[in-house]
């Protein structure tokens, strides 16, 4: 979808959000392993864990919907528990956190 107006990079509320999920670590499989993701906007959030995300030829996608976060800054915080033999119970966990977007109302 597209218009001839002011370019802005963000999202409005009402937009369901399609993300594509790409985890990379040292001894990490994001089909073996498991890992889930957090999105949130202050003090909001919604968890999303490997088996309630969407699956696909593809990968895996999340769905964010902006009605329930609102607007403001989102940013996505990344959970990938990642085997490893010198880890406590042989599981690393390994936390990412990146801005996905401004939502505007």
């Amino acid at each position: 979808m597209g218009c001839n107006c002011s370019r802005f990079d963000g999202a409005w509320v009402g937009t369901l959000l399609k993300y594509k999920i790409e985890i990379t670590a040292d001894g990490f499989d994001m089909a073996e392993d498991n890992f889930e993701v957090e999105v949130c906007r202050g003090k909001m959030s919604v968890r999303i864990r490997k088996e309630d995300m969407l699956q696909t030829e593809e990968g895996f996608f999340i769905l964010v919907d902006t009605e329930t976060l609102g607007a403001g800054k989102y940013e996505v915080v990344t959970h990938a528990f990642v085997p490893d033999v010198d880890a406590p119970d042989g599981i690393r966990p390994e936390v990412d956190k990146q801005t996905l977007i401004v939502v505007e109302k």
